[in-house]
């Protein structure tokens, strides 16, 4: 019980040292190897930092487990701790992603402090400048615990209080809980998440392949000269370098930090070794081998950034294309070397 209160410490804590650990391998050795100047007022800079720190932790890991360990007619246990694993992992991730990715990749609030500063109305009527500042606050907060930190919350609350026993059923006791039904309803509800959330990453990854459609087309219609052309022999090398020094992170620096934080973990009794916590081991080297996050595109859209979102959409779709082969690679080792199948 004390190792396992342990693991959900250590859970948030890898998800944010990992995280930085490659965030300053990609800005400090990274960015420099593959020739991307690392200044502040260059976007592919800070995109390629987030790109190569941030990976999708939620929706393609989530559908790996259940394609590998959901039982035809109920979810295993083994699936049950593939998702307990994958929300404390968000806990840490998900605060850190909105608050220091997202300074990284927007750099400002400007549309927040101009919010502020015209909100005329609001002082007049509800009480002043303070009140709007209070309301940016609250709108800071909603952005570092968004929904489904919030729902890993509520749940460990009640699963770790008294609370437990109005919700859940106990069957080895023969114990009805006498709110088993709202539990079994949010049980239910939650079951639409995946779907949903693969809906959400493909409309993502779409917008990508239809703007590199609409720029091949472009590119065969514009023949304006040999100016164009240097541009264009330009631009493709910043992308090359681009996705290289993100894949070199994501799929090759990424896993490698991941089993050494794990190893580093165990020297402290925070976690189990391989043989012992075999199915923690491989949730978390799941996590580290993911493409980036493609919530960054969104982020870009709600700071206005409808070219950058675009561009970033494109390049995400690239992305993800390259990501089948090394991920297939190591998650088949990892199955093997933990014996999970």
């Amino acid at each position: 019980n004390l190792l396992n209160r342990r693991t959900s410490f250590a859970l948030p804590l890898v998800a944010v040292l990992q995280t930085y650990l490659l965030f300053l391998l990609s800005k400090y050795l990274l960015l420099p190897l593959f020739g991307i100047t690392d200044d502040d007022e260059d976007d592919d800079a800070r995109v390629t930092m987030v790109c190569c720190s941030w990976g999708n932790t939620s929706v393609l890991p989530i559908i790996f487990i259940e394609a590998l360990f959901r039982h035809p007619y109920e979810p295993s246990s083994v699936l049950a701790h593939c998702y307990g694993h994958i929300s404390l992992y968000l806990m840490g991730w998900s605060p850190f992603f909105w608050s220091f990715g997202r300074s990284i990749l927007i750099q400002s609030d400007s549309e927040i402090n101009a919010h502020v500063k015209n909100s005329d109305v609001d002082r007049n009527l509800l009480g002043g400048f303070s009140r709007t500042i209070i309301l940016a606050k609250i709108r800071e907060m909603k952005r570092l615990i968004p929904p489904p930190v919030a729902g890993v919350l509520v749940g460990l609350i009640i699963g770790l209080s008294p609370l437990q026993y109005l919700f859940v059923n106990n069957p080895s006791k023969g114990y009805k809980a006498p709110l088993a039904v709202a539990f079994n309803s949010f049980q239910n509800l939650g079951r639409a998440a995946s779907p949903l959330a693969l809906l959400v990453l493909t409309s993502s990854l779409a917008i990508g392949a239809g703007g590199q459609q609409q720029q091949q087309n472009g590119a065969q219609k514009d023949d304006d000269g040999c100016s164009n052309i240097t541009d264009k022999d330009n631009n493709n090398n910043k992308w090359i370098q681009k996705w290289a020094c993100v894949s070199v992170s994501r799929f090759i620096a990424s896993p490698i930090i991941m089993l050494t934080c794990l190893r580093f973990l165990h020297k402290f009794d925070m976690i189990g070794n391989a043989q012992e916590a075999p199915i923690l081991w491989f949730v978390l080297l799941l996590e580290s081998c993911m493409p980036p996050a493609q919530n960054a595109v969104l982020m870009l859209q709600v700071a206005n950034k409808g070219r950058e979102a675009s561009e970033l959409a494109k390049f995400l779709f690239c992305i993800y294309v390259t990501a089948m082969i090394p991920v297939t690679v190591i998650v088949g080792i990892s199955l093997q070397r933990l014996g999970l199948v």
